[in-house]
């Protein structure tokens, strides 16, 4: 099975978790943020490991509210390009779970969500979409405890709830 982790970038924290991923799966680490930051965030992304199969689908063009609609253009070519069974992402899913839907894929949901701000109607109506797509997702994968009680409690079933205590063993 060809899997496509969508992910803003590789930071040291994620280095162990996406090696193993690496050894163990058919995977191709989608990267939409590496070598950009996110918003409001000092960080200092990784030299992505020349023997992962990666793209890098960031565009800095076509940019409304600090989102780039060129980027998302990129981003949905490629995982229709490249027919994969399985699209793992912890960013975009407003764009990953259609195309999984639509394409008949299964979508597996990274999360460390656990808290949203309701500070405007266009929040508001974010987390609901979000929490309906983790309801409607293959599986979520929580990254802590919070995380995981927070997605029980969004509606998503036990069974389908997953939740990461160490990264590697």
């Amino acid at each position: 099975m060809k899997i496509a982790f969508v992910h803003p970038a590789l930071m040291d924290y994620r280095l162990e978790l996406f090696e193993m991923l690496n050894k163990r799966y058919d995977i191709t680490f989608i990267f939409t943020r590496q070598g950009r930051g996110q918003d409001n965030v000092k960080e200092k992304h990784l030299k992505i490991p020349e023997h992962w199969d990666y793209k890098i689908v960031r565009s800095d063009k076509l940019m409304v509210k600090g989102r780039s609609f060129l980027m998302f253009l990129k981003l949905i070519k490629e995982i229709l390009k490249r027919k994969y069974d399985i699209i793992l992402t912890s960013t975009n899913w407003y764009i990953c779970f259609p195309i999984a839907r639509i394409t008949g894929k299964k979508f597996i949901l990274l999360t460390e969500n656990w808290h949203f701000s309701h500070n405007s109607l266009f929040e508001r109506l974010l987390n609901l979409i979000t929490k309906y797509i983790a309801r409607h997702a293959d599986a979520v994968i929580a990254l802590g405890t919070k995380s995981y009680d927070a997605h029980l409690n969004f509606g998503v079933k036990k069974r389908k709830n997953f939740q990461v205590h160490s990264v590697c063993s």
